[in-house]
């Protein structure tokens, strides 16, 4: 199985049991999941280039499901095919890409193609045109046959919409921290999946920040784009850029100015206990597969007295027009979509889920300032049906309920159990 950058090919698996295969990593593969750290791995399992899934499965439902699903578990590969035949037999090729997931049942995008998640940043803190742009984006990713591969070669309006948008990003968080007297200068910040591009970032990291992002979708620098957006964004942008000056000469996202983990929020072990003053994320926290244990990595590693700010989209990602239909689903029957999906529907919890599951970790809530509300027509009729489901939300206060996208401000408390 020869190792590159970000490929390993798997060519000779055992048969584990029933429609379970398993091989053995090579030296140079990530360890994979642990008892204590479930969800460490960012494999993903190509069949023919077609994403597999869901990951992280119980090694018994993959010998009895089967259907593509796959657990990376220490130093070894469980999985199985996506129609139970035999890796040995069938005469497909299977392939592990270190570092970047997709959807299952797909073709496989490059990191730059799940670009278009950054389009999803459509809080209500930003204008109605800006928001406006963003439905149209994240409804054309959400078509089944979805492909944008546009990001390969944008043209000039295109990147100008890009700028507008991170422009408008940039402006925002500023004005975030500075409402709770926080400047960027000497702290150490760490935004959880910045999307495509880094500019807000970068913003930040020249004006002073030790700046880091961590992604597990983390994008590559793309020749055929970042340097076109940053140029642009450079021209707009009025405020400190020294950093964006950096990337453009040396052709990347330099380590000098920003630090890049390709990691999910659940497992952070490469940043230190107590290292990070402040913790931000935009649209990013309705997709992770588990809200306690990400709040319990911002803990570990938020200085006490830390700050984080959080913006959350709590609306149903496969429908905006519909954005609580997936809390009338049945439990069991939501999971499964959630895993199939790798969280792109919306993880369903509410606000005041989110904010006792940080509080029970050890953080403070300053204000959750809800900036979306479902419409009231909408939300009159979905009531009944919701009262009357099995979900585990129908009988959910109504103004929790209503709230669909809130930023929440927390201070990380002075002391904390031991991590």
């Amino acid at each position: 199985m020869p190792v590159n950058a970000r490929h390993v090919l798997l060519t000779r698996p055992a048969l584990e049991s029933n429609y379970c295969w398993l091989a053995e990593l090579p030296e140079g593969v990530p360890e994979g999941d642990a008892p204590d750290r479930p969800s460490r791995s960012s494999l993903s399992l190509l069949e023919d280039q077609i994403k597999l899934g869901p990951a992280h499965a119980l090694h018994e439902d993959i010998r009895k499901l089967g259907g593509g699903r796959y657990s990376h578990w220490g130093r070894r590969l469980y999985f199985s095919t996506s129609d139970n035949s035999s890796p040995l037999e069938n005469g497909r090729s299977y392939t592990l890409l270190i570092g970047v997931h997709g959807r299952p049942n797909q073709p496989f995008l490059s990191s730059v193609d799940f670009a278009r998640r950054a389009a999803k940043r459509i809080a209500a803190v930003f204008p109605k045109p800006l928001r406006r742009l963003a439905a149209r984006q994240v409804a054309s990713c959400n078509s089944p046959n979805a492909a944008p591969i546009n990001f390969k070669s944008r043209s000039v309006e295109q990147i100008r919409e890009d700028v507008d948008y991170a422009v408008q990003v940039t402006t925002n968080w500023l004005r975030h921290l500075a409402a709770i007297g926080v400047s960027p200068e000497g702290k150490r910040i760490l935004e959880l999946g910045p999307g495509v591009n880094l500019a807000p970032q970068l913003v930040m990291a020249s004006m002073g920040a030790e700046m880091s992002v961590a992604d597990r979708f983390l994008v590559p620098w793309d020749d055929d784009y970042h340097p076109a957006f940053y140029r642009a964004f450079r021209q707009l942008w009025r405020g400190p850029a020294a950093a964006i000056d950096t990337v453009l000469r040396s052709g990347g996202h330099s380590p000098k100015v920003i630090s890049c983990l390709a990691s999910p929020a659940e497992e952070l072990s490469a940043i230190a206990t107590g290292s990070i003053d402040v913790v931000i994320s935009n649209a990013v926290l309705e997709h992770v597969y588990s809200i306690p244990l990400v709040c319990r990595e911002m803990a570990r590693i938020t200085v006490p007295g830390g700050t984080n700010l959080h913006q959350i989209d709590f609306r149903d990602h496969r429908d905006f027009a519909r954005p609580l239909e997936f809390l009338t689903m049945p439990d069991e029957k939501f999971q499964q979509e959630f895993d199939w999906r790798h969280g792109e529907c919306g993880n369903r919890w509410r606000p005041s889920e989110v904010r006792l599951a940080f509080e029970q970790a050890g953080f403070s809530t300053i204000a959750m300032d809800a900036n979306m509300q479902a419409d009231p027509g909408y939300f009159q009729k979905l009531l009944p049906r919701l009262r009357a489901s099995s979900s585990r939300y129908r009988n959910w206060p109504t103004e929790d309920l209503l709230i669909i996208s809130a930023l929440l401000k927390l201070k990380r408390n002075e002391t904390l159990s031991q991590f």
